[in-house]
Parts: structure tokens; C-alpha cells; sequence
């Protein structure tokens, strides 16, 4: 399942594979469903609120949450639907998105106030929520419907989670994977580390030591200049105060710990505990609570659970364990509760610790520029001098101790030289960017520009501001944009000042495109900046990572998540090695990979990003093997960390693309594309993103909305789902907008729209219907997942009919899954009956004892959970009798049933075919799809009474012997209108069904080429409407052997079809009622030539005769009696089965 969805899709029955949509298919009627054209839902107390206030029925109706898309996922909003501004500010509290568009505050939050908002805004929480008030000891989890193998796929951080939410530990979540994170860098601080016992210069380690030493024993203006030869202080002044601090506490504990130059290259025990304690008390203090925030900030839509897993992502990174990132994480989720003052100050705390933060400095300012855009003038001047003061205060208050009157002005020079090292050269070591890349390769630029240094720093700042301005373009861009759709133009993001100080302040529109942008940033920096060190990576890292947390394992975003973090780690595979942490780094690889359940040994060729694992891995596996068995050569001694160097950089320089990429992609979907706007209603309009054109922009009548559904349809026709979804929800709001405004209904507020048209939704609905047929062992196609899923999630009206269509079809329902679905439906009493009772198609496996199926009382109890059924396929694995009490549960619970399905993929089980057509007198389509006799020997029937059922719809799938055909058929005479014969006759099958061929409406044989038996039977057919030949004959016409009733004919593509075409053309000739030929693809048999398709449709065209290409098998159909052939899957058919 897609994890980044989390709302009602991610909870429906899964999707089955699909290979390809129909070319050409019909449709019904638009009025064919009468029934949820007047559907009447719950009303809810409030917009942000699942909480009902009464039904105006009794009946329980499925009702779809009010989606909020957490913020990284932002993307797949209402947003993609392009409404105007006229639409926007009404479906901005109804739609899927999470972000409203009106702000005009730079303080607030855009999240729910309240831990049950977040709780009830997905279904399956909703579900969780009336579970735990009703008392019951299910809990529902329509994932079950999963297989088993994706399942498998989650990360073992996940199913952790899972485990604990299930045994009711959801509490001990957080406190579990903090202390387990925690105590996994405890372990991995018993390593080495760098500059362990080699003195005199020792290590890094030593250096942050020393820095606590100086800055408790010397005074302010000299902690920049002391000693400079000996780790001289190269970080900003805060990272001296925490280590001042440090200094403080730890020499309160040992004095000669931090002894002033006596004690330097101290490694004693003692020491080394107090260093690593002091770095996890801040971190716990920091960067976890940071992280924590995150989580509830950016994904706080997201149910518990994937929240927990999303933190136990973040929290094990092995990259990110080495670093700290607490403060710039405090600082985005400022800003994603709109709290851009607060941000800004823990912005310049950041930078105040490390400078490395500057990386993210262009994407934070153009953010920050962006909203000030956004607000306009008034509003956005304010904003903009609120900031620029914050951020001058706050720097002046980091460097006060450096600045007069505390210390002489030439003081502040000392911390800058150290900051920005330029004398060091262009990179250092073999650094994984632009510069050591092509170095490596070609260009020697220290031997280039030797004593022009000057040049290289230009020529460096210049690539790193091309390389991230594309995300300071698309975040100012963002800002103008949003604020022409949302009509603000007169300071104040709702365009009234005097709601601007009433409404809780929200963030800007465009703050997702901030991760993306931060990302651009910091990997420009990387791999084109000046003195980058092989760490650095792990600032670009930390953007990427925070994506990954927020996406499913199937999206690209957690592809590229997991390559980049992954590539990033090997990176500095040299400098780990070099420090002796060989062991550490094998282990959190391996860990954080299985936790989050990505698999770099499984090779993936579905996309580009698949194809990029595919060498890069495979390249670091090598890359290893190789260092681990051949020293280098003595002339390059440094052959090993080029090579990391030459598979590291492309990697990031894709990473650099892609999120360039995206973030277009992202600003797309939250304001459009460039383009020419015009003034309307609410302030502006805009054409929309779509190629279709849309008539609503000159006159929303009735007559357009007709218009409207012809193009809607025309792009449903052709698999363009969102465009239709868009111009229907677009071309309806506005129709109705001017139709209350005109009638006056709403005279002193904005109109509002309570409901679509149910005809608009009906099409949408009837063409998703629509599958293209799939090769499966059994059953029919169900409906298309995806379309229905998102429609569920447009608005109450949408959601009704198309949650009844996504659980119409129940299909792969094993032992493996039943027991969940079985608690989903009872997991209440209300909700749990409303989901059984859309329920009108299952698929279910059934075996001796449960061992390779369902058992049968499962079997019983969930026909009993969904009393509409009214199509059942059946496996049956293995010989099986029904138990007595089993066959009591059946009579009841399918009372509606009418179609039965039966496949056998074992021994032949005789009996369970008497018990079921026993019980289920009903039945009027029956399928049999057995490779045996499934009704008994001759012996058996001539003791039992022919079968009680009055077929409609009789279909072989495999030779059945004449006896149990006459058993079937004793009570069938008059009934029988189909039948589909998939074998060959022979004479004493003719003679059974002879009594029936004059009441045929539809005959479907297998084949017609010398054949008498069949001959005979199609001759005896003196009523049939529609013939389906699974065969055309080579050899020999059909015309005399046709019925001159048949008004539909069909047949299946099969090999050198043209030898085979001029028996179709005569038969086109011949028939004088012919309405409809149908040419049905089977994947088997090579597709219908073009040319011989010309020559069909030319002859159709001069007899008036419709020509339909259609992947769809008969056997796909929907099992309903028919007023007119040929027969297809529709809403229509569906309404008819309720």
C-alpha cells in the first residue's frame, strides 16, 4: 500500500494488477442510478469535525472523512484539480487538501487545535476511535486486504509499530525508539574515534575537548586567536557558549579534565564519559525533540502509527546520528505552524552553532521572501520588517560578547577568518563534489589557477548561486502566484483586513515546496561550494531524509530518500574507515535499510530511479569486495576513495536534479504554471492546467454543463481520470455558484455548495467503472481502485457512490486476511454493517480444515457479514463437505445471492455442489469452471431430484458430462436465456439442450469449423440476439448457419485472422438485423491487424453496423439479465444488483 496516502484509499480493498485499458467500450445511461442520486448523509457539527449531529435516516451511510494531506504529501491535493479562486476558498475546508490558501498572519498553526482532530481525520482512526467507545476487542484494519507479500515489504520499524498499536502499547511508542536510538549511539560511541591515542594533534574528538578548555579558562576576544596551531575555534560563538558550558559542568566534576594546556590528549575513562554523555543529553534535548516536533508538525494529519514509524525513520538515520540538526528542525516547524518570527530566530541560532546552516540560508530567505509576497503590501512589509529586526537582534545578541563595549570592533574579524577558512583551497581530501569529480578526471584546478585562489572562489560562488537559485525562483514565484489565485491584493491574505486579525494565522500554500528547496540548497552548496569536507553531506541529507519519512515505500520520494541517504553514508566510507568505525558503519547501513524496509539488494528496472539503484549498488558492493581483498597501488595510494568519489558524485548530482524537478512539479500542483489570467468572480480566474477547455469560463448554464460532461467523458474515454475529476468538480461548483447567486438563496454570504450534480459524479463513476480485463485463474475484473479512490476523497456527495462501487468487489479473500476484514466489518455495529452491506462481489478461498483456504465458518460468518452479496466465486481446494451447521449459516446469509461461481483445483468434490445449489435455490447465473465431473457420476444423480434452480445464465468452462447437465437443467426450461459452452459439443449434449435453444437470447461457443454438433445447436437457436464466437472458422462460411436474428456478434482475434475476415464480412452481409460487432482482444492471440480492421469497419460503416475493439472476455461481464446485447460492466448493472 501507498503509506503517504492517509486517508480512505489506503484503507479499501487492494488493487489488483491491470495490463491495459479498453480502446473502445459502451456506456449506459447517466440516469441509471437513481439510487445515490438522492442519497441522504449525515450532516457534521463542523467542517474540521467527523463528529455527527443525527441522520435523517436510519440506515448507516458511508461517509468519507475529511481528507487532510500531510504536508510532504501536499502535492496530491485539490490543488492538482486547478480550481479559482472563486472555487478555492470553498472547497479549501472540503476538499483533500491540508493547507489552506487564506493566511494573513505570519503566527498560528495550520494544524488541528486539538489531539482528536488529528486522531478522526482518517478513516482507519475513525474507525479505531468508535472501536474504543463501542467496547469491542476488534479493531479494524481494512489493510488486511493486503497481501501478504506487500505486507512483507514494510520495514521491520513499521511492523514494530504495528505491533505495538495491536497489543495497545501505542504509548510506549516514543519512549521505546527514543531510549532504542539512544542506546544504539551509546554502542556506537564505544568505537574509535578520530585522533584516538595518536598524538600530538589527537582528533576531532580531542578538538572539541580543547574548545571546552579555552573557552572556561580565557576571556572572549581571545577564543578566536589562542593557540590557533592547536584546534583554534573554527565554529560560531554559540557552539562556544554550549562548550563553555560543558567546560563549566565538567570541570565542576574533574578539574583536570579541562585543565588549561596541561590537559591536553586526556583519554581518560572518565572523560570520554562525560563527552559522550554530554552529547546524548543534547541531543535527547535537541535534535530528538526536534525530530518529534516534526513529525507532529508536518505529518500531524497522519494517523498515530505512521507517525511513530516516521520518527523511528528519522531516529535510527545512520547519517544523522552524527550530526546535529536540532535547531534548523525547530526552525521548519516554525514555520509550519506559521510561526515565521520564532523561526527566524531559531534560524539564526543555528547559524550561530554551525555555519554549515548557511546551506539552507537562500531557501529559508526566499521562503520568508515568498510569504512577505504572499501577504501583499501591507501585510508582507510588516512581515518583512518583523523579520529583518528579529534576525538583526538575534545576531547581534549570539556575537555581543565579541562586539564593542565588551571587545574592541577589530575582534569581530577573528571568528569571521576562522568561519569561512577561504585559505584552505578549493576542496579538501576527496570530497564527493563537483570540484574533486572533475579534478579526478580532467581538470586540475589547483595547478590551473595556482596563486589565483580569488578566482576559484568566484567561479565557485557562482555555480553554487546557479545551482540553487531554481528553488529561490519557485519559492518567490510560489509567494506571487498563490497570492494572484487567492485574489489577495490588498494586504491581507483573505482580502479583508478585519478577518486578518480574527482567524488563526495558517502557513503560506507553498510551504511544502520548502524541504524540496532546502534540499536544492544544500546539495548546490555541496557540490559546487568552496572547502566542503567529506561530512557535509550530511546537511543536504537532512532534507531528503525528512521527505522519506513522510512517503510510502512505493513512491519515488522514498526511492531517492533511501539511494541518497545510502550513497551519502558511503561517501564517507573513507573518513570512517580512517577512524575505525568500519564496524559501525556496516551495521547502522543494515539496520536503518531494514528498518525502514528498503532492500538495496533487489534490483529495480520499473523507473529511473529504480535503474540508478541498479549500478550504484551493485558499484559499492564491488567497490568493497574489492578494497577488502587488493591493496592499491603504491603509485595511487588514494585509488580506493577516488573511485568512492566517482560512483558518490553522479549520485548527487541526480539527487541535485531531481529535486529541482520537483520542486516544479510541487509548485505545478500548489498555484500552476505560467500563464495568462484574467479578472472574474472572487477576484481572478485562471485556465486551467488541463488540456481540455472549459466552457464554464463564459457562461455556466445547463447547456454547458452538458458540454462540460461531453469532454469530461471524451477524457475518461481516453484514461485521463484527473482531468475529468477536475473539469466536473470545476464546471459543477461554478454552475452552482451563479445559480444560488441568482435565485438569492445566499444574499449576505458567499453561495455555498452543498452537494454536486448526481449526473456529473454518475459519469465519472460509469466510465471508472470500466476495467480492463486482466489474465487471472477466476473471477471477474473489479472496479477501477484507483479513480474510486480518488473520488471518495473530492466531497460527502462523491464519496457515498464511489465507497459503495470501491467495496462492491471483494476479491482474494484468503485465509491469510479474512480474520482482519472480518473485524473490520464488526468492528462496530453501524459502521461495520454500512460496509458489508456495499458489498456485492466476493472472492473466496475455501479448503479442508483452513489449511490452503478459509475455513468454513469463516466462510459462513462473512457471507453473513455481507447479506448483499450477490455474485459468489468460490475455489474450492481439495474434497469438502459442508458441516451441518455450516449449510444453516449459508441459507441465511445468501438470500440475495444470484450468481455462483465454482472452481475446483483439486480432486472433484461432488457433494459441496449438491449442498450449495441446495441452500441457494436462488442461483440464476452459474458458472462452473471445473477440469472434472463436480456434480457427481450417473450413479449419484439418479438418486438425488434434479436441481431446484431456474437459470438465466449457464456457463462451461470445461467439459461436464451429459448427466450433470440434464441435473442441472431439470428446473431450467423456460429460464434459460445464456449459455457458454467453452469445449466442444458432442451429439447427446445437442439433444439436452434442444429443449432450451428456442428460448436463447445468447449462444457462446468455442468453436464453429466442422463441428455438426455445434451447427445443430446454433441452427436450433431460432431467437438468438447475440452469437460470441470464441473461434471463427478458416474453411468454411457462416452464413447459412446463422440465425437472421442475431442483432450482436462477437468474436476473439485470433492468428492470420485475414484468411478468417470474409467469413465475418459475409456474415455482416447476411444478417439483416445486425446492430453491433465486437472484435474482443485475447492476450493470447495477436490483435486485430489495422489493415483487416479498415476493411471491417468500411463494410460496417455502409450497413449502419456499430463496430466496438474491446478487451473484455464475455466471461468479465456483469452476471444481470439483459434488455439489450451485448452485455458490459456498468453503474447501471451495478444498481440492478443492489
Amino acid at each position: 500500500m501507498d503509506e503517504a496516502s492517509d486517508v480512505l484509499p489506503a484503507e479499501l480493498p487492494v488493487e489488483s494488477r491491470k495490463r491495459r485499458t479498453l480502446s473502445r467500450h459502451r456506456t449506459t445511461s447517466l440516469n441509471s442510478l437513481p439510487k445515490h442520486r438522492t442519497s441522504n448523509l449525515r450532516t457534521r457539527a463542523s467542517i474540521t469535525s467527523m463528529k455527527s449531529v443525527g441522520s435523517e435516516t436510519e440506515r448507516a451511510e458511508i461517509i468519507a472523512p475529511i481528507p487532510r494531506r500531510h504536508l510532504l504529501q501536499v502535492s496530491q491535493s485539490l490543488h492538482w484539480l486547478r480550481l479559482d479562486a472563486s472555487s478555492e476558498g470553498e472547497w479549501s475546508n472540503r476538499g483533500p487538501t491540508s493547507v489552506s490558501p487564506v493566511s494573513a498572519s505570519s503566527v498560528g498553526s495550520v494544524f488541528p487545535n486539538s489531539r482528536a482532530g488529528n486522531r478522526l481525520s482518517s478513516f482507519s482512526a475513525l474507525m479505531e476511535h468508535e472501536r474504543t467507545a463501542a467496547g469491542a476487542s476488534s479493531t479494524l484494519d481494512a489493510r488486511a486486504l493486503v497481501p501478504v507479500d506487500d505486507q512483507a515489504n514494510h520495514g521491520a520499524g513499521r511492523r514494530w509499530v504495528r505491533w505495538m498499536h495491536r497489543h495497545n502499547m501505542k504509548n510506549w511508542v516514543v519512549p521505546s525508539a527514543i531510549a532504542a536510538s539512544t542506546l544504539v549511539k551509546w554502542c556506537i560511541g564505544f568505537g574509535t574515534y578520530s585522533g584516538h591515542g595518536t598524538p600530538p594533534m589527537f582528533g576531532d574528538y580531542e578538538a572539541q575537548r580543547h574548545w571546552m578548555e579555552l573557552t572556561i579558562h580565557l576571556p572572549v576576544n581571545e577564543w578566536y586567536t589562542y593557540d590557533l596551531q592547536y584546534w583554534g575555534l573554527d565554529y560560531p560563538p554559540l557552539t562556544a557558549y554550549v562548550s563553555w558550558l560543558c567546560g563549566k559542568v565538567g570541570s565542576s566534576l574533574e578539574p583536570s579534565w579541562f585543565a588549561l594546556e596541561t590537559s591536553r590528549g586526556i583519554e581518560t575513562s572518565g572523560s570520554k564519559l562525560f563527552m559522550r554523555s554530554s552529547v546524548l543529553i543534547l541531543d535527547v534535548l535537541v535534535y530528538v525533540s526536534a525530530l518529534y516536533t516534526f513529525v507532529h508538525a508536518w505529518q500531524g494529519t497522519r494517523s498515530s502509527r505512521k507517525r511513530h514509524a516516521a520518527l523511528v525513520t528519522l531516529l535510527f538515520h545512520p547519517a544523522l546520528l552524527l550530526i546535529d540538526f536540532g535547531l534548523t528542525l525547530l526552525a521548519i516547524n516554525s514555520f509550519a505552524a506559521g510561526h515565521d518570527l520564532l523561526g527566524a530566530v531559531f534560524f539564526v541560532l543555528s547559524l550561530g552553532f554551525k555555519q554549515m546552516a548557511l546551506y539552507y540560508a537562500p531557501a529559508i530567505g526566499s521562503y520568508l521572501i515568498g510569504k512577505c509576497i504572499y501577504l501583499g503590501p501591507v501585510h508582507g512589509t510588516r512581515l518583512f520588517l518583523r523579520l529583518a529586526l528579529t534576525t538583526i537582534l538575534a545576531f547581534v545578541i549570539i556575537f555581543a560578547p565579541l562586539l564593542p563595549p565588551f571587545s574592541s570592533l577589530s575582534t569581530i574579524a577573528a571568528p569571521i577568518t576562522r568561519i569561512f577558512p577561504f585559505g584552505r583551497g578549493l576542496f579538501e581530501d576527496k570530497v564527493a563534489n563537483f570540484w574533486c569529480f572533475t579534478n579526478v578526471l580532467a581538470l586540475k584546478w589547483k595547478r590551473m589557477f595556482a596563486g589565483r585562489e580569488g578566482v576559484l572562489i568566484k567561479a565557485s560562488a557562482g555555480l553554487t548561486a546557479l545551482g540553487f537559485l531554481p528553488a529561490v525562483v519557485v519559492l518567490i514565484f510560489g509567494g506571487y502566484k498563490t497570492r494572484l489565485q487567492t485574489g489577495n491584493k490588498n494586504g491581507s491574505a483573505n482580502g479583508s483586513t478585519s478577518v486578518a486579525h480574527t482567524v488563526p494565522p495558517t502557513p503560506t500554500p507553498f510551504l511544502p515546496l520548502l524541504p524540496y528547496a532546502l534540499l536544492t540548497c544544500s546539495i548546490s552548496f555541496f557540490l559546487f561550494s568552496f572547502q566542503v569536507h567529506e561530512k557535509t553531506i550530511l546537511v543536504p541529507l537532512l532534507p531528503l531524509t525528512l521527505l522519506l519519512s513522510g512517503a510510502a515505500p512505493t513512491d519515488d520520494v522514498f526511492s531517492w530518500g533511501a539511494l541518497g541517504n545510502n550513497v551519502g553514508v558511503f561517501s564517507m566510507w573513507p573518513l570512517l574507515k580512517k577512524d575505525g568505525l568500519e564496524l559501525q558503519y556496516f551495521a547502522m547501513l543494515l539496520l536503518w535499510n531494514r528498518l525502514i524496509g528498503h532492500n538495496p539488494f533487489k534490483l529495480h528496472y520499473g523507473s529511473f530511479v529504480g535503474l540508478v539503484s541498479s549500478v550504484v549498488y551493485p558499484a559499492i558492493g564491488a567497490l568493497h569486495m574489492l578494497e577488502l581483498i587488493v591493496a592499491p597501488p603504491a603509485r595511487y595510494p588514494d585509488l580506493f576513495p577516488v573511485l568512492n568519489v566517482l560512483i558518490s558524485t553522479p549520485v548527487f548530482g541526480l539527487i541535485w536534479l531531481w529535486s529541482i524537478k520537483r520542486s516544479v512539479e510541487v509548485s505545478w500542483a500548489m498555484s500552476g504554471l505560467p500563464g495568462k489570467r484574467g479578472k472574474g468572480e472572487g477576484g481572478s480566474s485562471s485556465t486551467p492546467v488541463t488540456p481540455l477547455r472549459s466552457t464554464f469560463r463564459r457562461s455556466p448554464t445547463v447547456e454547458t454543463v452538458r458540454g462540460e460532461m461531453t469532454h469530461m467523458r471524451a477524457g475518461l474515454l481516453t484514461g485521463d481520470y484527473n482531468q475529468a475529476i477536475a473539469i466536473s468538480i470545476q464546471s459543477s461548483h461554478r454552475y452552482l455558484t451563479k445559480l444560488l447567486a441568482e435565485r438569492a438563496i445566499c444574499r449576505s454570504q458567499t453561495p455555498h455548495m452543498s452537494f454536486l450534480p448526481s449526473e456529473l459524479i454518475l459519469c465519472v463513476l460509469e466510465n471508472g467503472y470500466y476495467t480492463p480485463w486482466w489474465t487471472r485463474l477466476s473471477g471477474p475484473p473489479g472496479p477501477n481502485y484507483k479513480l474510486l479512490k480518488a473520488c471518495a476523497l473530492v466531497c460527502r456527495t462523491w464519496s457515498g457512490p464511489a465507497q459503495s462501487m470501491l467495496f462492491r468487489s471483494m476479491i482474494h479473500i484468503t485465509i491469510y486476511n479474512i480474520h482482519k476484514f472480518l473485524a473490520a466489518l464488526l468492528s462496530s455495529a453501524a459502521r461495520g454493517r454500512a460496509l458489508g452491506d456495499c458489498v456485492r462481489m466476493l472472492e473466496i478461498s475455501i479448503s479442508v480444515g483452513g489449511r490452503n483456504g478459509c475455513s468454513q465458518d469463516d466462510f459462513a460468518n462473512l457471507l453473513l457479514a455481507c447479506p448483499r452479496v450477490y455474485q459468489l466465486c468460490l475455489n474450492i481446494i481439495g474434497k469438502l463437505e459442508l458441516e451441518e451447521k455450516t449449510l444453516k449459516k449459508l441459507s441465511v446469509a445468501g438470500r440475495r445471492l444470484k450468481a455462483l461461481e465454482l472452481f475446483f483445483w483439486e480432486p472433484e468434490s461432488p457433494i459441496i455442489t449438491f449442498h450449495l445449489l441446495g441452500v441457494w435455490p436462488n442461483i440464476e447465473f452459474l458458472h462452473i469452471g471445473s477440469n472434472s465431473p463436480v456434480v457427481g457420476d450417473a450413479g449419484e444423480l439418479a438418486q438425488r431430484k434434479g436441481a431446484e434452480l431456474c437459470l438465466y445464465e449457464l456457463q462451461f468452462q470445461n467439459y461436464l458430462p451429459p448427466e450433470a447437465i440434464t441435473w442441472l437443467l431439470a428446473s431450467s426450461t423456460n429460464s434459460l436465456r445464456i449459455l457458454d459452452l467453452g469445449w466442444h459439443l458432442i451429439e447427446q449434449h445437442v439433444d439436452i439442450f434442444a429443449p432450451h435453444a428456442p428460448q436463447l437470447r445468447s449462444l457462446r461457443i468455442a468453436c464453429c469449423d466442422g463441428y455438426s454438433a455445434h451447427l445443430k445447436l446454433l441452427r436450433m437457436c431460432t431467437a438468438l440476439e447475440e452469437l460470441v464466437l470464441y473461434e471463427i472458422p478458416q474453411y468454411r462460411p457462416l452464413v447459412p448457419d446463422l440465425p437472421p436474428t442475431i442483432e450482436c456478434f462477437s468474436f476473439t482475434s485470433s492468428p492470420e485472422f485475414s484468411l478468417r475476415l470474409q467469413a465475418v464480412i459475409g456474415a455482416v452481409d447476411a444478417l439483416p438485423n445486425l446492430k453491433v460487432v465486437t472484435c474482443r482482444n485475447d492476450d493470447a492471440q495477436p490483435k486485430l491487424a489495422e489493415y483487416d480492421l479498415e476493411v471491417l469497419e468500411a463494410k460496417c460503416r455502409v450497413k449502419g453496423v456499430e463496430v466496438v475493439i474491446s478487451d473484455m472476455p464475455p466471461r468479465g461481464e456483469d452476471p444481470v439479465r439483459v434488455k439489450r446485447f451485448p452485455r458490459t460492466r456498468s453503474v447501471s448493472n451495478f444498481a440492478e444488483m443492489s
